[in-house]
């Protein structure tokens, strides 16, 4: 990648976001500055839309956000101008592969705090999983607890029906070992895809210090499926794509951009597949002094970019047109002679095609 990117996918909690949650006014200038070079930032996080929406109306607003990758790359939210927001992709769970999961956790491992993301709402079996994420992420579990919170309960459903399909299930647990749970879980998610043919994943959502949380998802859930939704979308190739993120759940998003940015204070494992480590950290801009070292007037910008690609699109399809007409054309005459030349044969008087006739005079 040459230049400015086209499109930058940036990762919230622990990259645009300092610890305490919030965002330097830098940070929403040099945002601003991008999308109004022509550019394109992407919001790439595991909250929810409904976390997300305080940002981009806070902070963000008049930056221009038009895209944001939710719940880990399960849902894919497009800005359509005054109309608001509306769902592009869903890379979900199923109502009923939930709600197998959902039961089968509350049976076999008790004291399991749940929390089932359902897009605009949370299915929680206990208030206290917010309490406990609140411990690991300051500010986040406070955020989202505010965000449907009393929205349901898993215990109520299990008597009642009517599980939703969901985005994503999240959980923590307290009084187990990392390992002891992982393999718990991963009993759980083999039966359930062994029953329903689902591709269901345990993966490690990125909270930071001793929590032991997890969140199943599909297998195809991630910010780099999603990321690459949006470049289809928009006609980028992804070597005209950078990703800035710090845990692991931004990994596969930094590995399939063409240049993937760890910052400051990633976790290790991230900085090693990362293209381009920066020094700076969440809590000093590190994505704002990035995105001011770059040229952010570049001289082919994305939104030339699309004019000239549609421009390209409708030449094509002018010559497509054309050419089927010609073939379509050719195929008439052909008919038209072989016509001619049967009734010529039959009749005992001489008939001469116009259109033949036209084609043997010669032009002057």
């Amino acid at each position: 990648m040459l230049g400015c990117p086209m499109v930058s996918a940036v990762d919230l909690d622990g990259t645009l976001l300092n610890d305490e949650g919030s965002m330097s006014s830098c940070s929403a200038s040099s945002i601003r500055n991008f999308n109004r070079g022509g550019g394109e930032v992407v919001l790439a996080t595991g909250q929810p839309l409904m976390a997300v929406k305080s940002l981009v109306d806070g902070p963000l607003s008049g930056c221009g956000i038009r895209w944001v990758i939710c719940s880990g790359g399960a849902s894919v939210m497009e800005r359509m101008g005054q109309a608001g927001w509306r769902e592009r992709f869903r890379n979900g769970i199923a109502a009923d592969v939930t709600e197998d999961v959902l039961r089968r956790l509350s049976s076999q491992l008790p004291g399991l705090e749940i929390a089932c993301d359902c897009a605009d709402a949370w299915l929680v079996n206990t208030n206290k999983f917010f309490d406990s994420l609140e411990v690991g992420m300051p500010g986040v579990g406070r955020r989202l607890s505010k965000l449907g919170r009393e929205s349901g309960n898993v215990s109520e459903l299990f008597h009642m029906g009517g599980f939703p399909d969901s985005m994503r299930i999240l959980g923590i647990h307290n009084a187990m070992e990392k390992q002891d749970l992982w393999d718990a879980l991963q009993r759980v998610i083999d039966e359930v895809n062994g029953l329903f043919g689902s591709d269901l994943v345990l993966k490690d959502p990125g909270v930071p210090g001793k929590l032991v949380a997890f969140e199943i998802l599909s297998r195809t859930t991630n910010k780099a499926t999603a990321l690459r939704q949006v470049c289809q979308v928009l006609g980028v190739a992804k070597t005209h794509v950078t990703a800035f993120g710090d845990q692991e759940n931004d990994r596969e998003m930094i590995e399939w951009a063409g240049v993937g940015i760890a910052v400051g204070n990633a976790k290790k494992s991230i900085k090693h597949v990362a293209d381009k480590v920066l020094v700076r950290t969440n809590n000093q801009n590190a994505v704002a002094t990035e995105f001011d070292h770059w040229h952010i007037t570049p001289s082919f910008t994305l939104s030339a970019y699309s004019r000239l690609k549609q421009n390209v699109n409708e030449m094509a399809e002018q010559i497509y047109a054309l050419e089927a007409e010609n073939i379509a054309m050719q195929k008439v005459i052909e008919d038209h002679e072989k016509f001619v030349d049967l009734v010529t044969a039959r009749s005992p008087r001489r008939f001469e095609s116009p259109i033949r006739k036209r084609k043997s005079t010669p032009i002057n």
